[in-house]
């Protein structure tokens, strides 16, 4: 599988054998790391509770799990206006590509936090002021979310904190920005 392609793991079948991992956590990433030739990459970790949901066969690869996948063609769709604005505005624009993530099936973590790490090839911490968050709703409506509150620290949200938050850091060529988000959806940095 090349990296742009993504990643996926299922989660265990309730009904076939034990799946309570409510202390645990599970991460998966799209192969390599961001080079020249692959500018970005995607890496995902859910929270306890999406361990301890019901097993379906749905989500990004049709699968209850943890899948990534990047560099893929979307659009910003229509009657999201700050989507638009980043994709049609140059120097204020997005940076990178799309990233879709997808925690056991579209569920949404409340409080809890899915952690998105996007390592990017060529972008320094400083050129990201924010993450837009596009996802559909459970009537199919797109919604948006933009993510401007950088994290008290890289260690993400703070004790007892709830709102989302992103933290920019690099080494070399390369950035990540880690998110801590809700929901899954299609995520980008501007």
């Amino acid at each position: 599988m090349t990296s742009d392609e993504g990643a996926g793991f299922p989660f265990c079948d309730s009904n076939i054998s034990v799946c309570d991992s409510s202390n645990a956590t599970l991460q998966v990433q799209n192969a390599g790391s961001a080079t020249a030739s692959d500018v970005q990459t995607t890496h995902l970790t859910a929270p306890p509770a999406a361990f301890n949901t019901a097993f379906g066969p749905s989500g990004l690869f049709g699968k209850s799990g943890l899948a990534v996948a990047d560099n893929f063609f979307f659009l910003c769709p229509s009657g999201l206006p700050t989507c638009a604005d980043h994709q049609a505005n140059g120097q204020n624009g997005f940076v990178g590509q799309w990233s879709q993530v997808d925690a056991n099936s579209e569920q949404d973590f409340g409080t809890a936090f899915i952690r998105i790490d996007l390592s990017l090839f060529g972008i320094k911490p400083q050129d990201v002021d924010g993450v837009m968050h596009v996802w559909q709703d459970a009537l199919g409506v797109w919604q948006e979310r933009p993510i401007t509150e950088l994290c008290p620290s890289a260690d993400g949200p703070a004790t007892g904190q709830t709102s989302e938050c992103f933290w920019a850091s690099g080494v070399g060529n390369v950035t990540t920005v880690s998110i801590w988000a809700h929901n899954n959806g299609n995520y980008r940095n501007f």
